[in-house]
């Protein structure tokens, strides 16, 4: 289990990682001097997405009544069966492979270590922000037609 200390620091990792990430994200995106501009002959992206971050700290599940629904819907529910059905199914395993995978389901069983179980379960969350799409085109302000009769006048 990963003591409090560790994970602070992976945290305090992840934070400098980001920062780090922001400062070329700002050095790529200034604009350049036109002489730098005039070398670069990169044509404008056919697509172009944009990822913001936010993250939260906050423990998940709660203890209470999130921790039992979420340990149920996890771990009775889809971890534990999985393990079961599918190992015996698919897999030709040696006995000392099925003892370690017996004492591994006893393990995930045992309700009375729901938090410890669950404190190793990460829950994501991802929220789409805009569901517009923007499409460009050129479109022929003056067709060659149009130069044609205006010349021919």
């Amino acid at each position: 289990m990963t003591t409090l200390p560790e994970c602070e620091q992976m945290f305090h990792k992840l934070f400098e990682d980001l920062l780090c990430v922001r400062k070329v994200k700002e050095r790529f995106l200034k604009i350049k001097p036109d002489s730098q501009k005039a070398t670069c002959h990169c044509p404008d992206a056919c697509d172009s997405f944009r990822f913001d971050m936010t993250y939260s700290l906050a423990g998940w599940p709660s203890d209470g009544p999130e921790l039992d629904q979420a340990y149920k819907t996890i771990v009775q529910d889809k971890v534990i069966p999985h393990f079961q059905t599918n190992t015996e199914e698919k897999y030709n395993k040696s006995d000392q492979y099925l003892a370690v995978l017996n004492r591994v389901i006893n393990y995930l069983s045992d309700s009375t270590k729901k938090k410890e179980i669950m404190s190793n379960f990460l829950r994501l969350t991802v929220y789409i922000e805009d569901l517009a799409v923007e499409t460009i085109q050129d479109v022929v302000g003056y067709s060659e037609m149009d130069l044609l009769s205006d010349i021919g006048q």
